[in-house]
C-alpha cells in the first residue's frame, strides 16, 4: 500500500505490467455509497510472477500461487508432452478445489496430441470434445448506452454506441492476465491466442487520450465480466451503472481528441487526460496541471442531485476539456482565480463550446430530431443547453451564452413571453470557435476579447458585437 502520492505515482508508472486493482481477489466487496476523498490512498492488489520487480512501496505477499505457462508454448509436436502435463496439472488442481463444472468433469483428462489433431479438422482449429484443443483467440465488443437517445427513441430498445480505444484484458480464471487487446472504432477487439478455456474479461478505461479513475489516487476504473468458455465478450454498459458512467466519460475524451479538435481547429489539451469520475458527485472542474498527483478533470454524474443524462455527461466532460485546451495556450487567464471578469471569460467560452460541441455530436448520432437535456421552454430552444438562451441579463452568472450568441443566427430578443420576460438583443452571428478561441488567448478583459474579434476577422455583423459583450459586462454586476 503506498503511503503517499509519490509512491502512488511510482506504482501507476508500472500499471501496464502490474495490472493494478483495488478489488481483492476472490472477494466480493460492497459498492461504495460515497466517492473517495481526494487524498484517500487505497490498498492495491496485484498478481505478478516471482521474477517481477515490485516498485519500492510498502507491500506484503498474501499468497503464493502457481499458474502454468503453456501459453508461451507453440502448437508443435515437440511441445505436446509439456503442454499436456501442464494443462492436466491445472485440471487436477481445479478438480480438487471444486472449480470444474459438469461439462469439464465429463471431459476428463485427454491426450493433448489427440485433441490437437482432432481440432485440425474443426472450425477455427478447435476440438469439439475434451478440455484441450488448439489455442483460441479471445475477442468481443464493448458498447455503452446513450440513455438520452434511448429515451428519445422510445421503442423499448436501448441505444448503444461503441467504446473505442479501451484496453481489454483476458484473465485466466479471473485472476492472471494472459492476453490483452484494444477496442477499435466500432468497439470490437481481439487479442493474442491462449490455451485457457475459462476466462474472464476485464475492460479498463485507459487509452491513448484518457485515464479514468474512481478516485484521485486510485487505479484505472475497470469492469470485470463473468466467466466465458472460449466465448467472445458481449459487454453492454447500461444506464445507472458505474461502468456506463466511466465509459461515457472515456468516450467523450476520445471524441474530443479524435474528432472535435480537428473539426473546430482548436487547441489540443495536454494528453493523456486523467479524469476522476465522481459517481455520487454533484460538481465538476478542471484542475490546472500545476497541482501534482491530481486528476486534470473531475466529472460529477449528478447536477443539483439528479442524473445529468448521457448528453450531460458528454457536455460536462467537453466543457472541462475546453478549459484544459484553453490552459494549454493561455495559462495567464487562469490567475488570479478570484478575478470575476477572467472567470466569466473562461466559463463563457467553455459553456459556449459545450453547447456547440454537444449538439453537433448528438445530431450526428440521432439526426435533427435530437432534443437535448437542459433545453429551453420554447421549440426554438429545444436543443442541449437551450435554457441558457432563455436567461434574462439579471439571471446570468459567469456561464453566459456569450460565445454561443457569437456563432448562432437567432436574435433571442425577438422571442416574446406572456410573463414579460425580456431576453437580450443578439444581432451578431457567424464567428467560429477557432476565431473566438484565438481572440480570447492573451485577452484579460471583455474589451480586449471584443477588440481582437473586430480587428482580426471580417464579419458582416460585427457592428452589432456590442449586443453580447454589453450584456456580459452587465452580468459581472450580478450576485454570483
Amino acid at each position: 500500500m503506498p503511503v503517499d502520492s509519490l509512491q502512488y505515482a511510482t506504482l501507476m508508472e508500472q500499471d501496464q505490467v502490474l495490472n493494478l486493482t483495488t478489488d481483492p481477489f476472490e472477494y466480493n466487496i460492497e459498492e461504495r455509497t460515497e466517492d473517495p476523498a481526494d487524498n484517500e490512498i487505497p490498498i492495491f492488489y496485484v498478481l505478478v510472477s516471482v521474477e517481477t520487480q515490485i516498485p519500492d512501496v510498502p507491500h506484503e505477499a498474501i499468497a503464493q500461487l502457481h499458474f502454468t505457462d503453456e501459453d508461451n508454448l507453440e502448437d508443435e509436436e515437440s511441445n505436446y508432452d509439456e503442454i499436456e502435463f501442464k494443462q492436466n496439472l491445472m485440471y487436477e488442481a481445479r478438480r480438487l478445489a471444486g472449480h470444474l463444472d459438469e461439462e469439464e468433469l465429463a471431459e476428463g483428462y485427454m491426450n493433448y496430441k489427440e485433441g490437437f489433431e482432432e481440432g485440425k479438422s474443426q472450425k477455427e482449429g478447435m476440438a469439439t470434445k475434451g478440455l484441450f484443443g488448439k489455442k483460441w483467440r479471445p475477442s468481443g465488443t464493448v458498447q455503452v448506452e446513450e440513455d438520452v437517445l434511448t429515451t428519445l427513441r422510445n421503442n423499448g430498445n436501448r441505444y448503444y454506441v461503441p467504446v473505442p480505444n479501451a484496453q481489454v484484458n483476458v484473465l485466466k480464471w479471473g485472476w492472471l492476465r494472459v492476453e490483452y487487446g484494444t477496442t477499435d472504432a466500432n468497439g470490437n477487439f481481439s487479442t493474442g491466442t491462449t490455451y485457457t478455456k475459462n476466462v474472464h474479461y476485464n475492460v479498463k478505461f485507459k487509452g491513448a487520450y484518457a485515464r479514468v479513475k474512481e478516485g484521485n489516487i486510485f487505479d484505472i476504473a475497470n469492469w470485470k465480466s463473468g466467466e466465458y468458455k472460449r466465448g467472445a465478450l458481449q459487454a453492454y454498459f447500461n444506464k445507472g451503472t458505474r461502468e456506463q458512467f466511466h465509459a461515457l466519460i472515456f468516450n467523450a475524451v476520445y471524441d474530443y481528441f479524435t474528432r472535435v479538435v480537428p473539426l473546430y481547429n482548436i487547441t489540443y489539451p495536454y494528453s493523456p487526460v486523467t479524469v476522476t469520475a465522481k459517481y455520487n458527485g454533484d460538481s465538476s472542474e478542471f484542475v490546472a496541471p500545476i497541482v501534482p498527483f491530481t486528476s486534470t478533470l473531475k466529472i460529477g454524474r449528478l447536477k443539483e442531485g439528479s442524473y445529468r443524462n448521457s448528453d450531460g455527461i458528454y457536455g460536462t466532460t467537453v466543457h472541462e476539456l475546453t478549459h484544459a485546451s484553453h490552459y494549454a495556450t493561455d495559462k495567464g487567464i487562469f490567475t488570479p482565480l478570484k478575478n470575476r471578469e477572467r472567470k466569466l471569460m473562461r466559463e463563457s467560452y467553455a459553456e459556449g463550446a459545450e453547447t456547440i460541441m454537444t449538439n453537433q455530436r448528438y445530431k450526428v448520432l440521432y439526426g435533427n430530431n435530437y432534443k437535448g437535456s437542459y433545453k429551453g421552454t420554447r421549440t426554438v430552444f429545444s436543443y442541449y443547453n437551450g435554457s441558457k438562451e432563455e436567461l434574462e441579463v439579471s439571471e446570468m452568472r459567469a456561464y453566459t451564452p456569450l460565445v454561443y450568441d457569437l456563432t448562432d443566427n437567432l436574435n433571442q430578443s425577438t422571442i416574446l413571453y406572456q410573463n414579460g420576460k425580456v431576453l437580450p438583443i443578439d444581432r451578431v452571428s457567424g464567428y467560429t470557435l477557432k476565431q473566438i478561441q484565438d481572440a480570447l488567448n492573451g485577452s484579460r478583459s471583455l474589451d480586449d476579447w471584443k477588440t481582437k474579434l473586430i480587428d482580426n476577422y471580417s464579419n458582416s455583423t460585427e457592428g452589432f458585437i456590442d449586443d453580447v459583450f454589453d450584456y456580459a459586462q452587465d452580468a459581472l454586476n450580478n450576485n454570483w
